[in-house]
């Protein structure tokens, strides 16, 4: 109940209370004056931090504040706006883009991307359309948008756009155009490759990632994007086919080769129809890869009977290039001998290893090399023109592992009588002369 009594108290009181008042106030409106008088980090941002305070009941002076900061908030906006132009002109020639996109779609996202940080704060300025149409500020910033829009979307996506159609509508057609093995090196390092054009597999790239941005994207262009499955399915089979040929040449010496020559030119004849008659387009190349394929294996099978012979014939070669003539004594555990008991450990070792060596030598001819002109030429008469050179080369192979051979041989003979007793001897005395056993001329024999 009031009373006069305390009337100066009160009045003390409430002047208090109003001056405490006008202080919260007056720091409230310095506070929210520096907060937008420094540079703020977002014009969108700022723009819902007033909007926030719009339906509040504050104090009017606050309020007041708080009207009059639109003009700082789209005075951020022209800097951002600025700030986006100056990253257009710095990086619209080689855009950042991500690692995933190719070039040009990657190229329109990035300005999309430019255009969406400036479109979103205009969006929400709409909701209060008086400050861009009654605020000079405002109207400068509606200008600038649109005038950054235009240049970003009718300048930079429509040429790049433009460009990559123009270019790509022809040029792809040509990548499809081209035959799908090419060739690599000659003779001996021949090698065939995929002849498909990585531009074409970014053009299809490029398509995907138009399209789903809402471009019009040329027949040509989406026709063949439409068969990508197909062509990435034969480029595998295709690279499959590379490796069994790669595979199907390895392993062969130039004598094989040689020898297998009509076989090679007739695998190489199949091969060549995909450097010469077949392009992307052709609806043939599923049956081209399987006659590819049949060849191959033809020409492996053929290549695997020979190598096979040619193995057992290279172990008979070893044989005699390793063969022991001369056999070894174990001077430890060895007697000296007669005469007649050295000749027979000698002799009888050197017939039996010379026995094999015949048997292996025979066999060289009549069964390996006769096979393997059987699988070759269906003859088996060792006398086949196109094998001379094979023949030779084995020959070759023969005479110097035998000569190899002979040259050990006399080398360990050689080494087997410095400084050892081998033979016993016998001598009687006679007068007047001395008799020796084994006599020279026996030792001689």
């Amino acid at each position: 109940m009031y009373s006069s009594e305390y009337e100066m108290q009160w009045k003390s009181c409430n002047k208090g209370f109003d001056d405490q008042i006008r202080n919260i106030e007056d720091e409230t409106v310095t506070m929210i004056s520096n907060t937008f008088k420094s540079k703020l980090s977002s014009a969108e941002g700022a723009f819902d931090l007033l909007a926030k305070f719009k339906n509040v009941k504050t104090r009017p002076k606050i309020e007041a504040e708080f009207s009059n900061k639109y003009d700082n908030v789209l005075g951020r906006y022209n800097d951002e706006i600025r700030e986006m132009e100056k990253l257009y002109f710095k990086y619209q020639k080689h855009p950042p883009i991500p690692k995933n996109m190719p070039p040009t779609s990657g190229s329109i996202a990035w300005a999309r991307s430019v255009i969406t940080r400036i479109k979103s704060p205009i969006d929400k300025f709409k909701t209060k359309p008086d400050i861009l149409t009654k605020d000079q500020h405002g109207v400068n910033a509606a200008k600038n948008y649109v005038r950054i829009a235009k240049m970003l979307t009718e300048t930079h996506e429509a040429n790049l756009f433009t460009d990559w159609k123009t270019k790509n509508t022809a040029e792809s057609l040509n990548m499809l155009k081209q035959n799908i093995l090419s060739v690599i090196g000659e003779g001996e390092n021949k090698r065939y490759k995929v002849n498909f054009n990585p531009k074409l597999k970014v053009i299809i790239r490029e398509a995907k990632f138009l399209d789903r941005i809402g471009k019009d994207i040329p027949n040509t262009i989406i026709n063949i994007a439409l068969q990508e499955k197909d062509y990435m399915k034969n480029i595998d089979k295709l690279k499959q086919l590379l490796r069994s040929y790669d595979q199907a040449m390895l392993n062969m010496r130039p004598v094989e080769k040689k020898l297998l020559e009509r076989q090679i030119e007739t695998l190489n004849w199949t091969m060549d129809k995909g450097k010469e008659n077949h392009n992307w387009f052709s609806l043939s190349i599923p049956e081209y890869i399987k006659d590819c394929q049949q060849q191959i294996e033809t020409f492996k099978e053929t290549k695997v009977r020979v190598l096979q012979h040619a193995n057992n014939i290279e172990k008979k070669v070893h044989n005699i290039e390793n063969a022991v003539l001369i056999r070894p004594i174990d001077f430890a555990n060895q007697e000296i001998m007669a005469l007649q008991d050295f000749s027979e450990f000698f002799d009888v070792h050197r017939e039996r290893i010379l026995g094999e060596l015949v048997k292996d030598y025979q066999n060289i001819g009549e069964t390996y090399l006769r096979q393997i002109e059987s699988t070759i030429y269906d003859s088996d008469t060792l006398g086949c023109e196109e094998m001379c050179l094979y023949y030779q080369y084995w020959e070759r192979r023969i005479f110097n592992a035998i000569t190899k051979m002979i040259i050990r041989a006399l080398a360990a003979n050689k080494a087997l009588w410095k400084g050892r007793p081998l033979i016993k001897m016998t001598a009687n005395y006679l007068y007047p002369e001395m008799s020796y056993h084994p006599t020279v001329e026996e030792l001689r024999t």
